[in-house]
């Protein structure tokens, strides 16, 4: 019947489950659920099987026994509705003081430079 080769020809796929009690397939995260559609929360690193039917549709194996996939929606850093924009806060370069102990031999070549200076205020 058409419902046996949906699952004989099936993908199986060797998971644990992580610590936000989810199954990363595919670079998606996804949680088991009943036929209720309530989700079930496992311990994380317990071992499971994922079973990617002909069909397309998703499910798992966890101690001997078959749930559902529901997909996680991924979230965005900044919410559309409450987050504002955000301003650009400029960086300001430091910038250190003439006497700091970094910049004295700048300081003090650009005073040698400066010769012609120092004598006509001399005068």
């Amino acid at each position: 019947s058409p419902e046996k080769i949906n699952y004989i020809l099936a993908v199986l796929s060797p998971r644990k489950i992580d610590t936000a009690h989810s199954i990363k397939y595919k670079n998606k995260y996804y949680l088991p659920k009943s036929e209720k559609n309530i989700p079930y929360f496992f311990k994380n690193k317990t071992d499971c099987m994922v079973i990617e039917a002909f069909d397309g549709n998703l499910y798992v194996n966890v101690l001997e026994t078959i749930y559902a996939l529901d997909e996680i929606p991924k979230h965005e850093k900044h919410s559309k509705e409450f987050d504002t924009e955000t301003e650009k806060v400029e960086k300001v370069k430091y910038i250190p003081a003439v006497d700091h102990p970094w910049r004295i031999d700048d300081f003090l070549g650009f005073l040698e430079k400066q010769k012609h200076r120092q004598n006509s205020a001399n005068v």
